[in-house]
């Protein structure tokens, strides 16, 4: 357990009229995020028609690197109408971590989620810090046993394995999104997850590039994924499940064997 808390910084992106300004626009931050950073999630922030079809209420959970290699979670929902009538407005909160925090939730964006969720984020103004204290598993092999227990075992060692590849995936799915967005985390190497940005329920856009979407199986879906992306569109129900890699087929078997310490020493390089 860490003794010392690790501080965060957080921000909240949505359209209010604020001065001079009003859309979309940074609503508040604390006092670690600078004015670069600002631009930056501007840029990158979501507005009113940025969400998946059915994902105002429930949410999307996203994450990805800055440009100065800090790890940005965010989760991004409806709210209450926009002020000038166009809609249900938007609001992005957004969570920034530096190396010591994320190693602290194990490398694993899920467990920073609950980490930071316990600690007040999304709850709290954003102009605060959000302070981390103790230490999560890099292998949360309760959610990979509750994933084998919804997807084939091969089906997620072959997933993986094409997480793995510098090709951006899109991933039809219309359930369980967060439970397999836990258990990919859970079975990549710790070396590979800072490279896999991901969203659950975030639109294909040309300004958030994504390395994993979860999408839900729609055509318009599937080719706005196609056009803007160019990567490679999965659906596990049809996915060819032999690994082609030794690691994924031992993953695999693994797997299927149901040898849970095996898996995480597999997935830790023991």
């Amino acid at each position: 357990m860490s003794a010392t808390p690790i501080v965060l910084q957080q921000a909240l992106f949505t359209s209010v009229q604020a001065g001079e300004n009003e859309g979309y626009q940074i609503a508040g931050h604390s006092a670690g995020v600078d004015a670069a950073t600002r631009r930056e999630l501007t840029t990158w922030g979501p507005s009113h028609d940025s969400l998946q079809p059915g994902f105002n209420e429930t949410g999307s959970i996203n994450g990805h690197t800055l440009a100065d290699g800090r790890y940005c979670l965010s989760f991004t929902r409806g709210t209450s109408d926009e002020y000038s009538g166009r809609g249900q407005n938007v609001a992005t909160w957004l969570l920034i971590a530096n190396g010591d925090a994320v190693e602290l939730c194990g490398h694993h964006p899920l467990r920073l989620l609950e980490s930071t969720l316990a600690a007040g984020w999304t709850r709290e103004d954003a102009t605060q810090e959000i302070a981390l204290v103790g230490r999560s598993q890099p292998v949360h092999l309760e959610a990979v046993a509750e994933a084998c227990s919804v997807f084939p075992a091969e089906t997620l060692a072959a997933l993986v394995e094409q997480v793995s590849s510098p090709k951006p995936l899109g991933v039809l799915l219309d359930h369980d999104q967060r439970l397999l967005i836990d258990a990919l985390f859970s079975l990549l190497p710790i070396d590979k997850r800072g490279s896999v940005s991901f969203t659950t329920g975030l639109l294909p856009s040309a300004k958030r590039a994504f390395h994993l979407h979860v999408l839900a199986p729609q055509t318009e879906l599937k080719n706005l994924f196609t056009r803007l992306t160019g990567g490679q569109l999965c659906d596990p129900t049809e996915l060819k499940t032999q690994a082609v890699t030794d690691p994924g087929r031992k993953l695999a078997e693994l797997l299927v064997l149901q040898r849970w310490s095996d898996v995480r020493r597999l997935v830790l390089g023991q």
